[in-house]
């Protein structure tokens, strides 16, 4: 007797029917063409439908992009703290350098 393994036919790619029932609603857009070919080759080496790369890399933009909203002024400055010579050392305690601060 034959394999018993039954695959579903629904759309392009050969994969199981709930891929697409889950719900997922559709996006369309346009990219240019160099970066179609990109998607097309990393599409073939990882032999995955385009839509998972893209999904892969959307959500990883995301994730960055919320991440880097939450950062604190700190966070953000954190690089270049401590890198100038020869300031003031109290500059942040000393009352005469907050003179006029803020208005």
């Amino acid at each position: 007797m034959g394999s018993r393994f039954v695959t579903n036919h629904f759309g392009i790619a050969n994969c199981n029917i709930w891929y697409y029932l889950s719900g997922m609603p559709t996006l369309t857009l346009k990219v240019p063409e160099t970066l179609a070919e990109q998607l097309q080759r990393v599409s073939s080496q990882r032999r995955v439908p385009k839509s998972q790369i893209v999904r892969e890399a959307l959500e990883k933009a995301l994730r960055q992009e919320c991440h880097e909203s939450t950062l604190s002024a700190h966070d953000r400055m954190k690089p270049g703290c401590g890198i100038v010579k020869g300031g003031p050392r109290d500059v942040a305690s000393n009352p005469k350098y907050l003179e006029g601060f803020g208005r």
